[in-house]
């Protein structure tokens, strides 16, 4: 007998349970994507600065399988900020990522299990590789991006004022 692993996940609306492995899921009669959860990479070279201002924790690297995501965050003077992510893979072309859409989301505790239902913004992968939030508020948040059959779960973007 083959033993499998399951996921279960909660939603405030109720449970997805799924097994480990698979490329896609049968849920009823629909399939839901593969979920690849990013873990965020520790920069080994600590930056030094002459200033008592904290240190920043962007720019931020994360990676999935052989997927990486760069994030990158500025604040414009109007007091906006602007959330920059560069996508690779090097088993894939950039073209590969092309229009594939990334959404933002709402979560107090910047958990996907407690994110909104609904994304907050909603932006498509430029032919560079590049997703591009404008306008971003203060808070915490869930990236999700749209790869196809799977999707890329970024948990823990804290925004704060400064």
């Amino acid at each position: 007998m083959r033993q499998i692993k399951i996921v279960v996940e909660k939603y405030a609306d109720g449970y997805v349970a799924y097994p480990l492995g698979l490329k896609g899921v049968v849920n009823g009669f629909h399939t839901i994507a593969h979920r690849i959860f990013a873990t965020l990479v520790k920069q080994q070279a600590q930056l030094v600065v002459r200033s008592e201002a904290a240190e920043s924790d962007w720019p931020r690297q994360y990676r999935a399988d052989s997927i990486n995501l760069s994030l990158h965050l500025s604040q414009a003077r109007s007091g906006e900020y602007l959330l920059l992510g560069i996508i690779t893979d090097p088993n894939e072309s950039i073209e590969a990522f092309t229009g594939m859409t990334a959404e933002l989301y709402p979560a107090a505790d910047g958990k996907d299990a407690n994110r909104a239902k609904k994304p907050l913004l909603s932006e498509q992968v430029d032919d560079l590789g590049n997703i591009v939030f404008s306008a971003v508020p203060v808070g915490n948040y869930v990236m999700i991006i749209h790869l196809g059959e799977r999707e890329l779960v970024i948990e823990g973007l804290e925004i704060q004022p400064g």
